[in-house]
């Protein structure tokens, strides 16, 4: 199956392209064989498709960072993402002074880091969909593996609620961070 967004070419059984994490419409899926997983994958992104993308960039990630991360229940990245940005914002805050004040090859270690950054950052801009799609696959799979001998409604139940955000961790992480940098 090629991909409508991107032109990637996937297996005929996939739901979702594995480069931009794009859904496919279940009527053409199911041509090709309509899994429980499948079924209850559509269930948890609503209408079928991940949205606010734009060429390859999850823009949620791309303006709200972290929070997007912890909303969207991808702790790991959050996580990373969240250490990441503190430590970019102390190497701005004190990287002209101690690109100076550190004499040649120690000031390497400051650019270098400051690029990992830069580089932490846009990877999960682009990366972010896809993580998103597996870990939706994980989880649908672990709903359907933890409750073995319920019928198709009551998974798509559980799914949708699973699939609401994590507002509260949101929320939390951007209270911490302003903690963080107001006390600096």
């Amino acid at each position: 199956m090629i991909c409508p967004k991107c032109k990637v070419k996937n297996s005929n059984l996939a739901k979702y392209c594995i480069r931009c994490g794009y859904l496919f419409p279940a009527n053409d899926v199911s041509k090709y064989g309509d899994t429980l997983e499948n079924k209850l994958i559509n269930e948890y992104f609503y209408d079928g498709k991940i949205k606010y993308y734009f060429y390859n960039i999850s823009l949620g990630f791309l303006i709200f960072n972290f929070s997007y991360a912890f909303l969207k229940k991808q702790y790991s990245v959050g996580i990373i993402s969240f250490l990441s940005f503190i430590y970019l914002w102390f190497i701005f805050e004190k990287a002209i002074y101690l690109i100076i004040s550190s004499l040649g090859f120690f000031s390497l270690f400051f650019i270098f880091s400051l690029l990992f950054c830069i580089f932490i950052y846009f990877y999960y801009c682009f990366k972010f969909n896809e993580i998103y799609v597996d870990n939706v696959r994980f989880r649908v799979n672990k709903i359907i593996k933890a409750n073995p001998n319920s019928n198709y409604e009551e998974l798509k139940k559980i799914c949708k609620k699973d699939s609401n955000g994590n507002w509260i961790m949101a929320i939390v992480s951007i209270i911490i961070m302003f903690i963080l940098l107001i006390l600096k």
